[in-house]
């Protein structure tokens, strides 16, 4: 079974990122600092250390990615995405190619830049899911962290 590592909550760091720490008193704190394996929080003011095994981040699964969502990620382009429509957007910055996402089941998810699927995703892409609280780790399939929409 993997563990939630620091590397898993770095990246959310500078985005407020709430986790659970399975606490009444303290529902959602933000995650605030890390420090090797102490992971610091704050609940409306009160600060609160936690080992990071003891945490949960809650996200968003990669199948909550909106139409919306879709168009502010890849405004420069046209854009398919599982089950929503084509979004028609200008596309002289990118050759007049199509980006189309597929959500192939669970959180995998596949992008095909003018009919080839690329091999690497664009960092911008995973920043803006990242800075979102989307799950690019697969934390929640892993059961190290909680899908937002279970709450």
């Amino acid at each position: 079974m993997e563990k939630l590592e620091l590397k898993h909550l770095a990246p959310y760091l500078p985005y407020n990122i709430e986790c659970s720490i399975y606490s009444e008193m303290y529902p959602s704190p933000k995650l605030v600092g890390i420090n090797g394996l102490f992971v610091y929080l704050n609940y409306h003011g009160t600060y609160l250390s936690f080992e990071l095994e003891k945490i949960r981040p809650i996200l968003h699964p990669l199948s909550d990615l909106t139409k919306d969502e879709s168009f502010e990620l890849f405004c420069k382009e046209q854009i398919t995405c599982a089950n929503l429509k084509i979004i028609e957007v200008p596309t002289e910055f990118i050759d007049d190619k199509l980006i189309v996402i597929n959500v192939l089941g669970g959180d995998n998810v596949a992008l095909s830049y003018d009919n080839e699927i690329l091999s690497e995703c664009p960092l911008l892409f995973y920043e803006w899911m990242i800075e979102h609280h989307y799950d690019v780790y697969n934390l929640i399939g892993n059961e190290l962290a909680i899908d937002i929409n279970s709450l």
